[in-house]
């Protein structure tokens, strides 16, 4: 082998390695979202009340006979998300000395200050008592972190370079690239709040769907509200979520959760089918619009599982975890599509007349891109 061969065989291979490593760390990340979660679910936030330390020992030299109950959950998020953190502090090395693209090693700088952000504030977030504001930014953030993650293992794949001429996306009155971001938008605006609602203890105070207390109409009225606490309290709901009472605030997440969600099920559907219709040929799009419909699906039915279980631990967190993941298939999509398409203000190149002569006067078509 040639040292230009033996070279190249070498590059290729920290290539390969740098993207597994990507994609090892976004998995990670989402266990992390998973058992973060469930902190939440099991009611776990402040089983330990200290922090950094753990009861007064260092985080990993807690003793393992120790956790039992919310202590499990409350200790294995902190060292599970120390684990999250050193491995994106390794893979944002690893970037910046084998990544020649600027935009990568920038982005990878982001998501080393994401986590480590989400990690302090996870931090204070306890000292402080949960209070809400502080937990719905935390979640988000985590969520955020997640997405930033999965764009760099996708752009460290070697598909994602080898890149023909960008498509030329069909006329429509919304580009494949705005709708997209539209939907990713709605997304985090869904995650947001449901996060907010899960922490002011709100995701039951209606508990039936589709109706809300056996009917159609709005419970925000004063009378609707005596109502609700009446019933919540006869049923031990009222209990069950810690409250003494709903107010409207309760209700307005509540409702603001379970209408977002249309906006949510619309866009996401607007997007997949305009992909089915115009680009099923691409499989880089054509796939993650599969997988976002699936999703999609089971998050709706997880969602409804949630409220007629009442509020049951991993019901609820895999809701939180699924939704996780129809985000991260959104920003895919998203992703995909910048990549691909030129802007409407960038055609694509076509030969002229004289290049005619001895080429292809054709345009690049949907189905030749596989990656």
């Amino acid at each position: 082998m040639t040292t230009a061969a033996s070279h190249q065989a070498s590059t290729e291979y920290r290539s390969r390695a740098l993207h597994r490593f990507a994609w090892l760390t976004v998995a990670f990340i989402l266990v992390l979202i998973f058992v973060g979660g469930m902190v939440k679910s099991t009611n776990s936030g402040l089983s330990v009340p200290d922090w950094p330390n753990t009861y007064g020992h260092f985080m990993f030299f807690f003793p393992l006979d120790q956790m039992v109950g919310g202590i499990f959950w409350e200790h294995s998020h902190r060292m599970i998300a120390s684990v999250a953190g050193l491995l994106t502090f390794g893979l944002t090395i690893m970037i910046w000395r084998l990544e020649k693209r600027k935009w990568v090693k920038v982005l990878a700088v982001w998501t080393s200050i994401a986590v480590l952000v989400q990690g302090i504030f996870g931090g204070v977030t306890v000292l402080l008592g949960l209070p809400a504001w502080t937990s719905t930014f935390h979640g988000t953030l985590g969520q955020s972190y997640f997405c930033m993650s999965l764009i760099l293992a996708l752009a460290l794949s070697p598909r994602w370079v080898d890149l023909p001429t960008p498509l030329k996306e069909n006329e429509v009155s919304v580009s494949l690239r705005t709708l997209s971001l539209w939907t990713v938008g709605a997304i985090l605006i869904q995650l947001m709040l449901g996060a907010y609602m899960r922490h002011i203890e709100a995701g039951l105070v209606i508990p039936d769907f589709p109706t809300m207390f056996g009917k159609w109409s709005l419970p925000l009225s004063d009378a609707s509200i005596a109502f609700a606490n009446q019933e919540l309290r006869q049923n031990g709901i009222l209990d069950k979520l810690l409250l003494s009472e709903v107010t409207r605030e309760h209700m307005i997440a509540h409702l603001a959760h379970r209408f977002w969600a249309v906006v949510v099920t619309i866009l996401s559907l607007w997007t997949a089918f305009r992909i089915f219709r115009h680009y099923r040929g691409v499989s880089a799009l054509y796939r993650p619009a599969l997988l976002l419909i699936s999703l999609l699906t089971l998050q709706i039915s997880l969602g409804i599982l949630t409220i007629y279980t009442e509020k049951q631990p991993s019901v609820t967190t895999f809701h939180v975890m699924t939704g996780a993941m129809v985000l991260g298939v959104a920003v895919t999509i998203a992703a995909q599509s910048r990549r691909l398409f030129a802007s409407r203000t960038q055609a694509v190149k076509m030969p002229s007349q004289e290049e005619g002569r001895s080429s292809s006067s054709r345009s690049v078509q949907p189905e030749e891109i596989a990656a």
